[in-house]
């Protein structure tokens, strides 16, 4: 994403007066925590097609595990498992079609497999597993851009280079919205 989309200055820029930080998110893919991995993911914008199928193929490894002797009770266990999962991956990563704009992805925290843990959950609204991406470090700012409807590019230019230099990100590029 270039970070420069009118309907996301629009929706979350302050109308186009604020600044859109650039991060370096291909390399935050670490984590701190032994029992999960950090993934990205585009978000699917609307029905992808894909929950459907995979459904259907978990029924066919189901039937195929019961016609080889598998109990009907660890059957059902596996299939829960399964369309749980398949559930999960689908409202991680799927958003209704209007939002289609934000060309949005997603660092998504998933379980190591085979992993033996029990976790607390925050009792947040919205649940979540806290995990430092950046043990020790901070993360790599690598631009920020100026709203198309700043007040004061210029002088917004000058005070972000003398900030980003005083907090130690002097290669930090500062870019004007090219929809100014």
């Amino acid at each position: 994403m270039d970070g420069d989309s009118q309907s996301q200055w629009e929706a979350y820029g302050d109308a186009g007066k604020g600044y859109c930080l650039g991060f370096e998110v291909l390399k935050e893919n670490r984590s701190s925590d032994p029992d999960f991995e950090i993934l990205l993911m585009p978000v699917l914008y609307g029905d992808t097609g894909t929950v459907k199928p995979s459904i259907a193929r978990v029924a066919a490894a189901l039937r195929t595990a019961r016609e080889r002797g598998v109990s009907e009770r660890q059957a059902g266990l596996m299939g829960a498992t399964a369309l749980f999962r398949i559930a999960a991956a689908s409202a991680l990563q799927t958003k209704d079609p209007s939002w289609a704009s934000e060309r949005e992805w997603r660092l998504i925290a998933a379980p190591r497999p085979n992993r033996d843990y029990k976790r607390r959950i925050s009792t947040d609204p919205r649940p979540h597993i806290l995990l430092e991406l950046h043990p020790g470090n901070r993360p790599e700012l690598h631009s920020i851009r100026i709203g198309p409807a700043h007040p004061d590019p210029a002088g917004a230019e000058v005070r972000l280079n003398r900030m980003l230099s005083s907090l130690g990100y002097p290669q930090c590029a500062i870019l004007q919205s090219a929809r100014a």
